[in-house]
């Protein structure tokens, strides 16, 4: 699993070699400690709290909410049964990292350009058109595509505000760590 979540990071590297733009370019370098700062902080309160809205909502009395519940818990369960909560984070890190580096890092920037001459409407189809590409990435069901778009507009739009790709990395690192947790160890199984 780890394996495939990576392996969209270097899809990201190797398209923005050779198409452009490299998705790298958007992380802050070790040095620069403000850019640091930031993308962990926003990225960690961001995650958090789309985590805890995520995990609320299991409480709507819809039955889509509660067949993707029973499905998502089935499915990851079979994914995740066994691994240690450390392993847990790590298979979070690397989707982190991996789907924001191609869906963001590399995708929206594609389609945008330099965001900081876009339009907004070049911004809005840049962030709406990844963020669709990022929930057909998830078809566990309609449903699950629709919160995983809704998902992308959200870390697109962090991504563009704070024009720090570690914003949204941290972010769905965070979220991704929380749930696989809380499934694995509160979920029923």
């Amino acid at each position: 699993m780890c394996s495939l979540e990576l392996g969209l990071g270097c899809l990201a590297f190797a398209l923005g070699v050779v198409l452009g733009p490299d998705p790298r370019n958007q992380i802050p370098s070790f040095f620069d400690w403000a850019g640091l700062a930031q993308g962990l902080g926003i990225g960690v309160v961001a995650g958090s709290v789309l985590a805890g809205g995520m995990l609320l909502a299991q409480w709507i009395p819809l039955e889509a909410i509660r067949t993707l519940n029973d499905r998502s818990t089935h499915q990851l369960m079979q994914l995740l049964r066994g691994l240690s909560i450390p392993q847990l984070i790590a298979v979070a890190l690397t989707a982190g990292v991996g789907e924001e580096m191609l869906f963001r890092g590399w995708l929206m920037q594609f389609l945008t350009g330099d965001m900081a001459y876009c339009t907004q409407q070049e911004i809005f189809f840049g962030i709406l058109a990844s963020s669709l590409v990022f929930g057909f990435a998830h078809p566990m069901s309609v449903t699950y595509i629709i919160l995983a778009t809704l998902m992308g507009v959200i870390l697109g739009t962090l991504y563009w505000y704070y024009d720090n790709l570690l914003v949204p990395i941290v972010a769905h690192w965070i979220y991704d760590a929380i749930l696989m947790v809380w499934l694995t160890r509160f979920g029923k199984s």
